[in-house]
């Protein structure tokens, strides 16, 4: 955190800057803009443009229905533009042909494993070998 006194040094620092940048009438800045403002001839065409820009938005005005099928053409039309009807239908078929095959697959996945998993089966002779080197390897 900074001291007071570096906060005002840094302050003096900025003072000098502005100083440079806007003479010595830096005291009545607020003049200054406004002499700036004034000589741009900002005030007589800044009504001009006030005044195409209400124009503008006048031309754009909905009615509340109109509002809401603007809004529901849009996402739709944004939906067609990125193809996404063609990429959902994609991604629905991938889904319901892993799931087919999850089918037809899984019933099978089970009976071998219930075989495997039986006394002497696979599993059980399998254990049975990782014992025997447990006991002989703690013997």
């Amino acid at each position: 955190m900074k001291t007071f006194n570096q906060f005002n040094e840094d302050a003096n620092k900025n003072a000098a800057l502005f100083k440079s940048l806007f003479g010595s009438g830096i005291n009545d800045f607020e003049s200054q803009m406004k002499n700036i403002t004034n000589n741009s001839n900002l005030p007589n065409t800044a009504p001009k443009i006030i005044n195409k820009l209400s124009g503008m938005a006048n031309k754009f005005k909905m009615t509340p229905k109109q509002q809401q099928n603007f809004g529901q053409n849009l996402s739709r039309e944004v939906g067609q533009r990125m193809n996404l009807p063609d990429k959902v239908n994609k991604i629905t078929n991938k889904v319901d042909s892993s799931f087919n095959k999850m089918n037809e697959k899984l019933p099978g996945m089970i009976d071998k494993f219930g075989k495997m998993s039986r006394p002497g089966g696979k599993i059980d002779v399998g254990l049975k070998k990782i014992n025997t080197m447990v006991n002989m390897l703690s013997q």
